[in-house]
């Protein structure tokens, strides 16, 4: 959609466009007046063809009963609040700047969408346009382009999925922020890596190596989206050991910087990672694991369960090629099961693991 300088020739292009109009789309000509909703301007250029739009003023539809505006309205800047489960966490100053000039040579372009926050009516929460948002107070704005989705603000995992799929077709979110909401989702309760998973539609398995990036410290971590093109979530996984390792910061840092200036991929970082040594110049001893018990297909070793003095546990299987298709299906809906209950933190772990198998069998 062109341009617009006046009321009159924004509503002729909807018209153009059709009056319905889908929230993903650009409107490069937001209304210009404020305290005016979209679809009253459309309805003034309906209901009074004898005058022109700019002379129309409608009152604001604030209360109007839940009923929304399908191209939302002007408010308040100061009415609109951050939420925690936003999806994107690196914002930098550039991009801010960029999208705050981008505004002040143009105007709005995207509306920011928004839900309503429940516990103080007239507010908003933020869904998709935090940038535009900042940039916007960056220029001393005091109104904004919003429109309102349907999304529960107090669902943490509901409202985060609506985030990130809206603010990744903005302008793609890194791996990095993806990896540290998706542990913090986990690690204050809200969300299973499984749930994580089903709700991205992604493999259980990107979902566990991506959590690694919340290892990192945050500088490594802003080290680490200025060259996020070198540090996918397969190489950070890796160097995630580095992190186990007990490596300082510097140390970890230097390794980062080796990656970057060396253009290395996965299997050299790997190869990298298992080269370093203590300060003292020896490796790290491998701890001894308390049970031991190997996993055989006939007279083959293909995994082992071991436990350490640490607690740890560790259940390894390198192949799969002996189990039949019903009992590889079954084995791994009892790990989904277990890593699940850990997760949530039930107290009898034994009983309600009995639970959900006698479920698993019963839904055959």
């Amino acid at each position: 959609m062109g341009k617009s300088t006046s009321d009159a020739d924004f509503v002729a292009q909807l018209r153009s466009k059709g009056t319905r109009v889908d929230p993903g789309m650009v409107l490069h000509t937001p209304p210009t007046r404020p305290n005016r909703s979209l679809d009253d301007l459309l309805a003034a250029d309906e209901n009074e063809s004898q005058a022109t739009v700019s002379d129309v003023r409608p009152p604001l539809r604030e209360d109007s009963g839940g009923q929304t505006d399908e191209l939302g309205r002007i408010v308040s800047i100061d009415l609109l609040d951050t939420h925690p489960w936003n999806a994107r966490v690196h914002r930098s100053a550039e991009r801010i700047r960029e999208i705050a000039s981008q505004i002040a040579a143009i105007r709005q372009l995207h509306p920011i969408t928004v839900t309503r926050n429940p516990d103080q009516p007239g507010r908003y929460f933020v869904v998709d346009g935090e940038t535009r948002m900042r940039g916007l107070k960056l220029l001393n704005r005091k109104s904004a382009w919003i429109l309102e989705v349907d999304v529960d603000p107090t669902n943490a995992l509901d409202f985060y999925g609506a985030s990130v799929k809206q603010t990744d077709a903005t302008e793609a979110i890194s791996a990095i922020d993806k990896g540290i909401k998706w542990a913090m989702l986990i690690e204050e309760g809200h969300a299973t890596a499984a749930a994580i998973a089903e709700k991205l539609e992604l493999a259980p398995s990107t979902v566990s190596r991506m959590l690694a990036y919340k290892k990192f410290s945050p500088t490594v971590l802003d080290f680490m989206h200025s060259h996020a093109d070198r540090f996918p979530y397969s190489v950070a996984a890796v160097l995630a050991q580095l992190v186990d390792e007990k490596l300082s910061e510097e140390q970890i840092l230097a390794k980062c910087q080796e990656v970057v200036d060396s253009q290395q991929g996965r299997r050299a970082v790997e190869a990298l990672v298992k080269s370093v040594k203590t300060a003292d110049g020896e490796r790290k001893p491998r701890k001894s694991a308390l049970v031991a018990i190997p996993i055989k297909a006939g007279t083959a070793q293909v995994g082992s369960f071991r436990t350490y003095e640490s607690g740890a546990l560790e259940f390894k299987l390198t192949t799969t090629a002996s189990l039949s298709q019903e009992n590889h299906r079954a084995l791994s809906d009892v790990l989904e099961t277990v890593s699940e209950l850990i997760s949530t933190g039930h107290s009898d772990l034994l009983a309600e693991l009995e639970s959900r198998l006698s479920k698993l069998r019963s839904d055959g």
